[in-house]
């Protein structure tokens, strides 16, 4: 029988990556990296977090986290999805205000069916992300203007590449600063071989991308979170996706 515990602790981003790592697949929400970005890019975001885990004995079979004032995210084993409505009876119980959020991919069935049966409602409006699977076979070399290069991310470029974060995500709005991607770059599986930055012939970045190895047994998936080109920069462009091996 599984028992809930409160989190707050330095381990609670380990547990929830190893979670996510057992239960990884293209369908599923979570990537370990979703967790390091959600966690540290945005400065003292982490600190305000309520976290919970439901284990039945050193198993953890469901994570859930509310990020202030009332959106939920939570990882569930498929095995435990008679948790979930405990998950969201503990959401009511910690989240403050009257309106509750929870993201959810499409092939979360469990949890959308739960999310629905609590009264939930699919948000119609956008914007949405897409998420995109190709394999690591035959991939074409990136086609760049005369004068750009792309460079790996150190961290004392830490700084260029959150300007052109900024600059890419500015219809949105962004809170990530120097200072918290250095976090992200402390926090595995981060590897500055796999951040990524266009630069232009003036020496600014104008694009990131950010990959991150899999890290399951057979190798998983890599993963790569794109940023949108800064308008009128005139450098290329590709989509993200995330990959699988052939």
């Amino acid at each position: 029988m599984a028992s809930r515990q409160v989190g707050a602790t330095p381990d609670d981003l380990g547990r929830l990556q190893a979670l996510a790592r057992r239960l990884w697949s293209p369908d599923r929400r979570f990537h370990v990296d979703d967790l390091v970005w959600g966690w540290h890019s945005v400065p003292g975001a982490a600190a305000t977090f309520r976290t919970a885990f439901w284990q039945d004995g050193e198993a953890v079979l469901a994570g859930a986290w509310v990020e202030p004032p009332g959106h939920l995210e939570l990882l569930a084993d498929p095995g435990a999805a008679d948790l979930l409505p405990e998950v969201l009876d503990w959401f009511d119980s910690v989240a403050a205000g009257r309106d509750r959020s929870c993201l959810v991919m499409e092939g979360d069935v469990q949890e959308r069916g739960a999310l629905r049966d609590g009264g939930y409602r699919p948000q119609e409006g956008g914007p949405f992300f897409p998420r995109h699977a190709h394999d690591l076979v035959a991939l074409p070399e990136a086609s760049l203007p005369d004068g750009f290069t792309i460079t790996h991310v150190t961290r004392d470029d830490a700084d260029r590449r959150v300007a052109a974060h900024r600059a890419g995500w500015s219809d949105f709005g962004s809170h990530v600063t120097g200072e918290s991607h250095r976090r992200v770059m402390a926090c595995p599986p981060y590897r500055t071989a796999t951040d990524l930055v266009v630069v232009s012939p003036g020496g600014e970045g104008v694009a990131s991308a950010l990959g991150w190895a899999g890290t399951t047994r057979p190798p998983g998936p890599a993963w790569s979170s794109p940023s949108p080109v800064l308008p009128r920069s005139g450098a290329a462009a590709w989509p993200g996706r995330s990959t699988s091996p052939s």
